[in-house]
């Protein structure tokens, strides 16, 4: 028989049923109701549960349906039937944005995805939409479901969505692209009305690449528990157990943070928490008057919160570990009204117009310009005779040309610039039928011209991967050639006019090029001499392409997806979505067009996020375009002649645009876009599973420990599962280290990073305070020093950032900058009190 507990505290503030709570960081609560509000709580000792200041938050003007706290507890989003889901920062509890549905139909279900980077709805249309944070922009829109989507769960790794209906639909999508990835009809009768995937995934099974526990519930009185088994081309549906206990319909289900408990709540007016190992009932929760709409547990998993249609928010104390007189939150933490001052709202200022940077006077046509990789800024040109120009980035901000500039390049005409991934060098191509290398340090060729058929080359770039370089022109052909040796590996022919463009995928798997015709082929990166063209797009721009380029964002080429951009002249920027399987079939299918230019489009570039398109066009324009939304968001018009080329610096900042009017100039990107822009890229690439590692994975492993730098080709070919198998000595010798000191730092920090990944929840009682971030007041994990001096988690300061705010959490002031360094010291002082030493 299962226990039975008292509520430890009953919250009674809404004046009509409370349909949704939900714990944030530092034991925060918020909770929504049906009388349209939305109310925020803060743990005091002695006390239990008090609203704050400025609670409620706000008002829908319709019932509220969800509200969910972003995984580091910055945000809060609620939804409503009135069809918005909003943004709340919820320390002034400030509106942030809010999101309308398409169809504007209800909101039922709102979801940020762990790594903070989107947020999932649906609702009474059956569509789930996926929301971009930084951009405050729609992304997709899925029709799901033929009925209402009740119950949304985003998976662990951010990889997943899973939805359901009230037909008793379950679905599992892809959540870089929407793709439906696995069903399940019937999964609970009369309708799914909540699920939630376990936080840790399960053990792994032979084939299996992972596998992740999704918990559902519904109208037949069943929590029903599926294994979805994620294979590297398929993913598939399993039935693992059904929990039986309820005695009516069950509404809300909710993994514990360590996936070890599950708690659940519905019309019999009782919760239940479950051993999910077992799957037996160890307590029954009673004390509401009337049916429980929600539970959700607290981030360390002590305490239960539940909402119900009688009016009331009950606190559970399941364990036996809390009472009212606990201090759950450090006394040095700040509370969720530490910017609420005297009633007045503080209100972060924000700058929202690209500006002038400067006008460089080249003296000649520019023909193109591109940023050099790297912080530090230095900007190369393409002009109408016979140079290169380089300019240089000084500490006032203002570009100054380089000492070795210009350099004499070719005999006729540059038309294409392009510095190396790693910055080191810089390819250019002329009219006079040569391509070059050059040192862009110095200026000094670095090899022979690649020389090809003597036709005018109109178009150069290097691979993404920095061992190739291609090359197109008027010979209707395109040669790869193999650096740094270079000799030609490939010759790309059926073009039947000149090859005016050409573009690596970002994994350097795929090319794509273009002609004069207007048509555009895709083509596989083999390793024999003969190249094989996948996919050839006849009329991709009326009158001949002018331009494309792959998009470098985390993502477009996960699982062979891709994202490539295009211009003509036709006056249109177009965006393609390529799928490709190696071995397999491929297809390339239109998926956004980009309306605005009045003359042909010259130029398009990505930023390094793939977040934001420039094009550049005859019209004398330059423009800067949400990807995901085909938004056009800056128009720059200060050219007198036609724009041939724009560009983005490595961070996104500055955009450089060149013309025929002998001039170049360089754009001031908004800050807060930057600042969002930049936060949502450091949290996509937040570390997960060490099994789950890529080479870049452990580059960024590798910033937090106390090593001479390593450079990436020694550890290129390196997976998780390589750095937890190896012995020391294996990867001492992979990354070229030796001396004794350098064998102990690396022998702890392997001792430490398999700790790490057990993924274990600490008791913080007895962990000193410096040792806890102060937003998430939570052990830090990646701590990080700030322009304001103080340290925090690195995921908990990005998605302050991506809140919109620069401002420091500790004094409330701008911050000068928001670029931080890794403390490696604290970190290394954490894992020493938490793992001890090796």
């Amino acid at each position: 028989m299962a226990a039975v507990s008292l509520a430890m505290q009953t919250i009674r503030s809404h004046l009509s049923d409370v349909t949704c709570c939900d714990f944030g960081k530092n034991f925060t609560l918020a909770s929504g109701s049906s009388d349209k509000s939305v109310r925020a709580w803060e743990w005091s000792p002695g006390h239990g549960y008090r609203e704050v200041a400025f609670s409620p938050i706000g008002h829908h003007t319709y019932g509220v349906t969800d509200a969910r706290f972003s995984p580091q507890g910055t945000m809060l989003a609620t939804s409503s039937i009135d069809g918005c889901t909003v943004l709340w920062n919820i320390r002034t509890g400030c509106k942030i944005h809010h999101f309308v549905q398409p169809s504007g139909n209800a909101v039922r279900v709102c979801r940020f995805t762990p790594d903070s980077t989107q947020l999932v709805t649906g609702g009474d249309d059956g569509t789930v939409c996926f929301w971009n944070l930084a951009h405050r922009s729609l992304v997709r829109t899925i029709k799901a479901h033929e009925e209402t989507v009740q119950a949304l769960s985003v998976s662990p790794d951010s990889s997943f969505v899973a939805s359901g209906c009230s037909q008793g639909i379950l679905h599992i999508h892809d959540i870089d692209d929407g793709t439906l990835l696995a069903t399940q009809d019937g999964a609970h009768d009369m309708g799914i009305t909540a699920a939630d995937f376990s936080p840790v995934p399960s053990n792994t099974r032979p084939g299996v690449k992972k596998v992740l526990l999704l918990a559902t519930c519904g109208h037949d009185h069943l929590i029903r528990l599926w294994n979805v088994l994620v294979y590297k081309s398929r993913v598939l549906l399993e039935t693992a157990k059904t929990l039986l206990g309820h005695s009516s319909t069950v509404l809300c289900v909710r993994f514990d943070p360590s996936g070890t408990h599950l708690a659940s709540g519905g019309l019999d007016k009782t919760l239940r928490v479950w051993e999910v190992g077992s799957t037996k009932c160890i307590r029954v929760l009673e004390g509401h008057d009337r049916y429980v709409t929600s539970c959700s547990f607290s981030r360390d998993g002590s305490l239960l919160a539940s909402g119900s249609n009688d009016k009331s928010v009950k606190l559970w104390d399941i364990f036996g570990r809390v009472t009212l007189e606990s201090v759950l939150v450090p006394a040095a933490a700040s509370g969720l009204s530490a910017e609420f001052n005297h009633g007045k709202l503080v209100e972060e200022r924000s700058a929202s117009e690209i500006k002038l940077l400067q006008k460089i006077d080249c003296g000649v046509a520019v023909n193109f310009c591109h940023f050099a990789p790297g912080s530090n800024n230095v900007l190369a040109a393409a002009t109408g005779e016979k140079f290169v120009k380089i300019w240089q980035q000084e500490s006032s901000g203002r570009f100054r040309e380089a000492t070795y500039s210009p350099i004499e390049a070719h005999r006729y005409s540059v038309n294409k610039v392009e510095f190396s991934p790693d910055g080191s060098q810089l390819s250019s191509c002329s009219l006079d039928g040569s391509a070059s290398l050059w040192n862009a340090e110095n200026g000094q060729r670095s090899n022979p011209s690649l020389q090809s058929s003597g036709a005018g080359v109109r178009t150069c770039r290097f691979s993404p991967c920095g061992r190739m370089v291609v090359t197109g022109g008027d010979d209707e052909r395109a040669l790869v050639w193999s650096i740094p040796d270079g000799t030609a590996i490939q010759v790309m022919e059926g073009h039947t006019e000149a090859v005016t463009c050409a573009a690596f995928s970002p994994d350097s798997k795929l090319l794509a090029t273009g002609d004069l015709v207007g048509s555009m082929r895709i083509w596989v990166m083999q390793k024999s001499n003969k190249p094989c063209s996948i996919q050839v797009v006849e009329s991709a721009h009326d009158l001949g392409v002018q331009t494309c380029d792959f998009s470098p964002s985390r993502g477009s080429n996960d699982g062979g997806h891709y994202s490539l951009a295009s211009g003509g002249n036709d006056a249109l920027v177009k965006l393609w979505a390529l799928k490709f399987v190696p071995g397999g079939c491929s297809q390339i299918s239109l998926s956004r067009t980009f309306i605005g230019h009045g003359g042909t489009v010259t130029s398009v570039r990505f930023s390094l996020s793939g977040q934001l398109l420039g094009s550049a066009a005859s019209d004398k324009t330059a423009r800067i375009w949400n990807v995901y939304q085909g938004e056009c968001l800056f128009v720059l018009e200060l050219h007198s002649s036609i724009v041939t080329s724009c560009a983005f610096s490595s961070d996104g900042s500055l955009v450089a645009t060149g013309s025929l009017d002998k001039s170049v100039i360089i754009w001031e990107m908004p800050r807060d876009l930057l600042v969002r822009n930049q936060a949502e890229e450091s949290l996509r690439g937040r570390r997960g599973r060490v099994e789950d590692w890529t080479s870049k994975d452990i580059t960024r492993w590798l910033t937090w420990i106390d090593l001479p730098q390593i450079p990436f080709l020694r550890y290129q070919h390196l997976t998780g599962n390589d750095i937890l198998n190896s012995t020391i000595q294996t990867l001492a010798s992979v990354f070229e280290l030796d001396g004794e000191a350098h064998l102990r730092e690396l022998e702890k920090q392997l001792f430490w990073l398999k700790h790490e990944n057990v993924g274990s929840i600490e008791d913080i009682s007895n962990v000193p305070h410096e040792l806890l971030c102060p937003i998430t007041q939570e052990i830090f994990r990646e701590p990080i020093i700030c322009a304001d001096g103080f340290c925090y988690e690195r995921a908990a300061i990005d998605e302050w950032f991506l809140s919109g705010k620069v401002s420091s959490p500790m004094t409330n002031l701008d911050m000068t900058n928001t670029a931080y360094v890794p403390n490696i010291k604290l970190r290394a002082q954490i894992c020493s009190h938490l793992y001890g030493e090796p």
